[in-house]
């Protein structure tokens, strides 16, 4: 534990920050005013002191995204041992392509002159439902679970917990709360 009891630990940040001048910690206030001032200022190697743990369950279309941030480590649920949880992603809303960003949706909903919102919706459960299926017959046929899962579409989810250090949360946050980001990853 690099912080003293009854201390939490933003302070683990403010102890790495002084050891330069060989301080330690000061009063809560000079210790908060140290941190406002290191972030304010991105002197942030002291943050990586701080690490954050998560268990999180996500489709495993936005967990590719979410991998992409290659400072975080990773240990995911694994449908090579375990068998698949008949368990899907549906959005809520179905938005056109944006016309300015070849990657992202826009924020207009879609002409419902092919088919309404809720029959596409309905669409994709029909899809999951119908790939589960025959991914549990492929099971009893005997197929491994690593070659049956291959029949899984990518609004699937899965779990696993991940750990990342303070200084490179924060330039993921950064970057996935930005409006440009993908509705499901900015969630």
């Amino acid at each position: 534990r690099l912080c003293p009891k009854g201390r939490t630990c933003e302070y683990a940040a403010v102890r790495a920050a002084r050891v330069s001048y060989g301080l330690g910690l000061k009063t809560p206030k000079e210790d908060t005013n140290l941190l406002n001032y290191l972030i304010r200022n991105y002197h942030t190697s002291p943050l990586e002191m701080i690490t954050l743990n998560f268990r999180i369950k996500i489709p495993i279309f936005v967990a590719r995204q979410f991998m992409r941030h290659r400072t975080f480590a990773f240990n995911e649920y694994s449908m090579r041992y375990s068998e698949a949880v008949n368990d899907f992603y549906i959005p809520d809303n179905l938005y056109t392509q944006c016309s300015n960003n070849k990657q992202g949706s826009s924020t207009e909903k879609i002409d419902e002159s092919c088919f309404s919102e809720e029959t596409l919706i309905n669409k994709i459960n029909l899809a999951n439902q119908q790939n589960f299926t025959i991914y549990k017959e492929l099971l009893g046929c005997g197929v491994s679970r690593e070659i049956a899962r291959g029949v899984l579409p990518t609004n699937i989810y899965t779990e696993m917990y991940c750990s990342v250090n303070l200084n490179n949360f924060f330039k993921f946050l950064n970057l996935r709360m930005d409006s440009h980001a993908q509705w499901e990853i900015q969630e």
